[in-house]
């Protein structure tokens, strides 16, 4: 059935993917996807947006974040058709192996992906920052004008990188 079909997807993507599967995130245990209440209770959500939702998650011991994908993307709260659930899928898959490949001081670094145990239960983890730009700002309103431009340097060259 659906499910089957489903499940054989998600394998060969993962199959796709191979030396980028995470088999073990803690943090990343429970809920389905989409479900903010499961991922509640498997890590401390931290931000949402229109792919995912991002928690607190651990690997290894090495503090990093996830983006977990939203189940209602591959349907799982409603009826998307086949043709769009692999255009999703294969944008993520695409996004993990750029991911996978981008090596910058500038840039966060991609960890890894998890699959979760239910149907289309993905994660693209990265690390996590000590500190985000918006929060070392305000915390710190009387930063020196060279520290600030230094700052604008960093984040060009990560934004050059990219492109």
């Amino acid at each position: 059935g659906s499910v089957s079909m489903e499940r054989e997807r998600e394998r060969e993507i993962e199959a796709e993917l191979g030396r980028l599967v995470l088999p073990k995130v803690k943090g990343l245990g429970g809920g389905e996807a989409g479900d903010a209440e499961g991922a509640a209770a498997a890590g401390e959500v931290i931000g949402a947006g229109a792919y995912g939702v991002v928690m607190k998650v651990e690997v290894n011991g090495v503090p990093c974040i996830a983006k977990r994908l939203h189940g209602v993307l591959v349907g799982k709260q409603f009826t998307v058709n086949v043709a769009e659930k692999k255009a999703i899928l294969s944008r993520f898959k695409n996004e993990c192996i750029l991911l996978s490949r981008l090596r910058h001081p500038n840039i966060v670094q991609f960890m890894g992906v998890h699959f979760g145990a239910g149907p289309y239960d993905l994660s693209l983890v990265m690390e996590q920052l000590y500190m985000d730009l918006d929060k070392c700002l305000a915390e710190n309103p009387g930063i020196p004008a060279p520290i600030k431009v230094s700052i604008l340097l960093d984040t060009s060259y990560g934004l050059l990188h990219l492109h």
